[in-house]
């Protein structure tokens, strides 16, 4: 219910940050996309170390498709 609620929201908060809001507007929607892009590898993290809490720095980087494919084909 609750990402309803934001897809139905969301798009209307976008708009009047943007066309309402000004250039207060314009930064609040830029501080919000910097401190997500700096969330970003850490919540990465501590989904591939399968929850919460459990976030660390040593887990590998998925592999890309392709490449997999190819791995499990025999191929490298």
């Amino acid at each position: 219910m609750l990402a309803g609620l934001a897809r139905a929201v969301g798009p209307a908060l976008l708009t009047w940050a943007v066309l309402d809001g000004g250039v207060a507007g314009w930064g609040a929607l830029a501080l919000l996309f910097a401190l997500v892009g700096l969330l970003v590898p850490t919540l990465t993290r501590r989904a591939l170390a399968g929850g919460a809490g459990q976030a660390t720095k040593d887990v590998p980087a998925p592999a890309p498709r392709a490449a997999a494919r190819r791995r499990a084909a025999g191929r490298h």
